[in-house]
């Protein structure tokens, strides 16, 4: 890493850094006075080392006292990829998961995915080693309260924090999954459970994701929204629909950072957010998805942002680059065994942006590095 991207943030200063290669994201929040944040968690593609935590590491912030909160928004591997190391790492925080979780089936799962038959990247094994982490914990006495449920409106985090120019108070609410979408859970996860006598496969994640945990973090006259991976569904009770029309926590107030939700796909686009819920001209922060046969955002998905937004901004190229081979012979073999060849890790960057925390005007300071650029170019 560049030395100015190894600059830690003043400790009247906020921070917002999004990282994302084009499978997994992770967000890292300083909140003031050397307190900070982790929402999910994804490798570092060169170094396999869950991204949040060794930037951190990297800044020389003590993670074992410094470290608030870990929030783990759902169970989909790409968001939560190394995400037991960093509970583990961060000793002093809690951890905050979604309720959906909290049922017979997910932990159905996790007994039948735990070691010796765990499959790697099952979707499930982070959450193994977490309840591991968090049964110690209890046992050892380490934390007061080791894990939050995250339900709608829920006040996960409160501090006053201590600044040379003035005090003020950093708070973080989780604004999902609703009722109606923590029922729908029971019914999901059953469907993942293998039948009887059927061998244990790798989970897919199917299916709508409207159980995601999305988070409202206010630290003095700053808003932060942060989507995670949550849908709309067409059923008021639950996604986007029921954030809007129900959440008292954003009546009334505007954030002035989002993270994109689900890789900007239209699937978790809801008008009403962007007109009731955030500034004109939002920063706007994006990671792409490209391991699927159809990588998220699409051209049209980003036009669509680009629209909403002058300052939207990606961490890495929305669709892997195609491997071009110098040598003919090489090239025309390649072409008769295989459809096409892309580079696996193509792209990973990390959008950062910070302002001073006293300061009650909307000035961000945004910074690009590795492979993230600005979609409005």
């Amino acid at each position: 890493m560049p030395n100015e991207q190894l600059s830690r943030p003043a400790v009247d200063e906020m921070e917002v850094s999004l990282f994302g290669p084009g499978y997994g994201e992770s967000v890292v929040i300083h909140i003031g006075n050397n307190l900070w944040i982790l929402i999910d968690s994804c490798l570092n593609p060169k170094t396999k080392q869950p991204a949040g935590l060794e930037y951190l590491l990297h800044l020389g912030v003590d993670i074992q006292r410094s470290v608030r909160l870990v929030v783990a928004t759902h169970w989909h591997d790409d968001h939560v990829r190394g995400l037991g190391a960093v509970f583990r790492e961060c000793a002093s925080a809690s951890l905050v998961l979604s309720q959906a979780l909290k049922n017979h089936e997910f932990f159905k799962l996790l007994t039948l995915y735990e070691p010796p038959h765990t499959i790697k990247n099952s979707g499930v094994d982070e959450f193994v080693e977490i309840f591991k982490i968090i049964e110690n914990c209890n046992k050892l006495d380490r934390r007061s309260t080791p894990y939050k449920w995250a339900i709608m409106d829920r006040l996960v985090y409160q501090e006053e924090i201590f600044l040379p120019t003035g005090n003020m108070v950093a708070s973080a609410y989780t604004l999902s999954p609703s009722d109606a979408s923590i029922l729908h859970a029971q019914k999901a996860f059953s469907n993942l459970l293998p039948e009887k006598y059927q061998p244990k496969k790798r989970i897919q994640s199917r299916g709508q994701n409207h159980f995601a945990v999305a988070l409202w973090i206010e630290v003095n006259s700053h808003i932060i929204l942060l989507g995670s991976d949550l849908e709309n569904t067409g059923q008021p009770d639950t996604g986007w629909s029921a954030v809007v029309d129900n959440s008292y926590i954003i009546s009334g107030k505007r954030a002035q950072v989002f993270k994109v939700p689900h890789h900007g796909s239209r699937s978790g686009h809801e008008d009403r957010v962007w007109t009731e819920c955030l500034h004109d001209n939002t920063l706007a922060a994006l990671s792409p998805f490209n391991k699927s046969p159809k990588p998220l955002p699409t051209e049209t998905d980003l036009q669509r942002i680009a629209s909403l937004t002058s300052n939207a901004y990606i961490t890495a190229p929305a669709s892997p680059r195609r491997h071009r081979f110098s040598n003919r012979v090489v090239r025309d073999t390649v072409a008769q065994v295989t459809k096409s060849i892309s580079n696996a890790n193509h792209g990973w960057g990390q959008i950062r942006l910070r302002c001073k925390i006293l300061k009650s005007d909307n000035c961000w300071d945004v910074q690009l590095y590795g492979s993230a650029h600005s979609i409005n170019d």
